[in-house]
């Protein structure tokens, strides 16, 4: 009846309803209960629109899990977690006792019901245990009429036919309000009920207003289902609500299996689903998994108890913010994303601006909304991005965003990979397919947000009408900071390149052939030995100046040594370079790196250099030599070319590629020499 093991987090016991010992709520001892019972004063209030015409038709079980349901939501919101300034993630991890009284205890005393519901709740939580004591309802009927007054609104679900209706669950934010676009558009024939929860007065006016808008424009169509579930004489101490998925998927899953139906709707996208943290102390609690698939499986396990074909239905799993904004666009309905809102500060807004600007679902909007270009829909926030000074916590965020976007996506799969495996591992189990596919679906999800945030970076940019009138502490001016960084080391990078790989290319007129090669700091010009052992005088040209050669190089002109074995020839350089490539340790690769390729095939005057970014497939040798194979097509004339790494040192040289795209499909034998191999060859040869 429990999942994972105490330890030193702080238990707290919970009693519900007739199992309530007091009206005391401490930090470590809650009493919850929506009926007053003897002594005990009921301290919540749960008002459940009706979708049946008396609670008597629902089975047991159903009515208990309601109650269940809006116990551990309250509970949740009624102990606090600890300081969100804490960088330890043990002060926001508590061990759980519910002692609850259910009309059918056998059911809920089974291992795999209680179990089930404890492991989806551990996860979504991120506490460590939720232990559930069930006991048999004694003193009160939960069926009786009285109780009904306690547990339904005289709201009713008007339902005239079932069979033709879809049940999604509707907070009034972006991606709700876009599912249910989507859903309509797509579905004409059928009726959608829109679940949703009456949090507070400025939500449930956002929800009532796009409802009303959604009637009008599909008319008889929609159906509105909201439920209450708050405090009654006591204060919140904690607003994480990672528990609010599981009260918000019961009332949908209490609809749906009173209509037979094996399917309920949640729309969410991809990145904000997954929720990969974005610095190291967001980890646990601290990283919403409202809507991460994991939580989703589990609870459709545990849903499962009750109906085994019962699916959870999440239809944007793959798509970006940006994706779903576009959404709007598609149908015409760009007049509704202002009447939506992400904002997580609904309490504290503005009456005018229901966004606060500040929050990470308001960050995550804004960007979104700039990288789809339509910002003139959207003036909803309080905050100024170019006038507005951020506070610490909105600095940490943006700059966490922005790094995470620059550094911890990485070039391929795999370095994603290994910069999240705890995180992508359990995503993967309750990710469609294989989990090879599963990875490059995360992984592209995830590439196409970090082009999302530079297209929004762009068209924030290009917006701004004077650089000189924005406040130095703004939004705004954090994103211009990062952004010229971005233009500076792309404007050294590409001057290393200019400067330090260089165009090799034969005298002879009889007998063209072309190379590449490299400067290597503190020991010359490098490049493959099978570019220049034909006797042949090189031209080296640095690649804008192409064909005149600031050197020449051959076998018997300005080599320092070289290795046919280890297809290496080093040479004198007679020219000052001060930018260059420093040289990294290529021991220090592995299967599934990322590597830049950097070469020269097929050089005509006015190109560029070929750059391919790529990683590492397998170690194997090439004419007796290490030989790195990589994941990409190089072709002849790379050769002799530089080979970086993630943070662009030298690792290798290219050392073998193909004519053509057909002798791709035949030879694998294309990749590069491991730098560390060559430079052990040039101190063995005492160069």
């Amino acid at each position: 009846m429990k999942a994972a093991s105490a330890n030193s987090s702080k238990t707290i016991h919970v009693y519900c309803g007739e199992a309530c010992i007091s009206n005391e709520c401490t930090s470590e001892i809650i009493n919850l209960s929506n009926h007053h019972y003897d002594q005990v004063i009921e301290n919540i209030t749960t008002r459940f629109d009706k979708f049946i015409n008396t609670p008597q038709e629902l089975p047991d079980r159903i009515i208990d899990l309601l109650h269940i349901a809006a116990y551990v939501f309250c509970a949740d919101r009624c102990a606090n977690r600890g300081e969100r300034s804490s960088l330890s993630n043990s002060g926001w991890s508590r061990n759980w006792v519910f002692e609850v009284p259910v009309l059918d205890y056998d059911f809920w005393a089974a291992s795999n019901v209680s179990n089930a519901l404890a492991a989806a709740l551990v996860f979504m939580t991120g506490d460590k245990s939720f232990e559930f004591r069930f006991s048999k309802a004694t003193a009160e009927p939960l069926k009786s009429e009285d109780y009904q007054m306690d547990l339904f609104s005289n709201n009713e679900l008007n339902v005239e036919f079932g069979n033709k209706m879809d049940v999604m669950l509707f907070s009034g934010g972006l991606d709700s309000l876009a599912g249910a676009i989507d859903r309509l558009n797509s579905f004409p024939d059928r009726q959608l009920c829109l679940v949703n929860h009456m949090s507070n007065n400025r939500t449930i006016r956002t929800q009532r207003n796009l409802i009303a808008k959604l009637k009008e424009k599909y008319p008889n169509r929609i159906l509105q289902y909201t439920f209450e579930c708050r405090f009654k004489r006591l204060k919140s101490r904690d607003e994480t609500q990672r528990t609010r998925m599981f009260l918000f998927s019961s009332i949908a899953f209490a609809i749906c299996n009173y209509y037979s139906k094996d399917e309920m709707f949640i729309y969410e996208n991809g990145v904000t689903s997954l929720n990969l943290s974005k610095q190291t102390d967001v980890i646990n609690a601290r990283s919403s998994r409202t809507t991460h698939p994991k939580a989703m499986g589990l609870l459709q396990e545990f849903y499962s108890n009750f109906s085994k074909s019962f699916k959870i239905r999440t239809p944007y799993y793959k798509k970006t913010k940006e994706d779903i904004i576009k959404t709007f666009d598609q149908h015409q309905e760009n007049g509704l994303i202002q009447l939506s809102v992400s904002c997580s500060s609904t309490r504290d807004t503005h009456e005018w601006f229901p966004h606060c600007g500040c929050c990470s679902q308001c960050i995550d909007r804004r960007l979104a909304i700039f990288a789809a270009g339509l910002q003139d829909s959207d003036n909803t926030y309080v905050l100024d991005i170019e006038h507005d000074p951020l506070d610490d916590e909105t600095k940490q965020r943006v700059g966490a965003l922005l790094y995470f976007t620059e550094h911890e996506i990485g070039d391929s799969k795999y370095d994603f990979l290994k910069k999240h495996p705890q995180e992508l591992m359990d995503i993967l189990d309750y990710w469609p397919g294989s989990n090879e596919e599963s990875l490059s679906e995360i992984y592209d999800l995830y590439s196409r947000y970090r082009d999302s945030i530079k297209r929004a970076i762009n068209n924030m940019t290009a917006t701004t009408p004077d650089p000189e009138d924005i406040n130095e502490t703004s939004f705004m001016e954090r994103v211009l900071q990062r952004t010229n960084h971005e233009k500076k080391a792309q404007k050294l990078f590409e001057e290393k390149i200019r400067s330090s790989v260089f165009v090799l290319e034969s005298q002879s007129q009889e007998n063209p052939r072309q190379g590449s090669g490299f400067y290597l700091n503190d020991y010359g010009l490098l490049s493959c030995f099978h570019v220049i052992e034909d006797n042949e005088f090189y031209n080296v040209c640095l690649y804008d100046k192409y064909p005149v050669p600031f050197m020449v190089v051959g076998t018997t002109m300005n080599l320092i040594c070289h290795s046919k074995e280890n297809d290496y020839a080093l040479a004198e350089i007679n020219k000052e370079t001060e930018h260059y490539f420093p040289i990294g340790d290529s021991d220090t690769l592995g299967l599934g790196d990322s590597v830049k390729l950097i070469g020269y095939p097929n050089y005509c005057k006015g190109d560029s250099c070929e750059f391919l970014h790529t990683c590492i497939r397998k170690k194997s040798h090439h004419f007796g030599h290490p030989l790195f194979e990589v994941a990409c097509t190089v072709f002849h004339g790379a050769s002799g070319g530089v080979v970086l790494d993630k943070d662009d040192q030298i690792v290798g040289m290219i050392c073998a590629g193909v004519e053509s795209m057909e002798e791709a499909q035949t030879n694998s034998k294309q990749g590069f020499i491991p730098i560390n191999t060559i430079l052990q060859d040039i101190a063995r040869q005492g160069c």
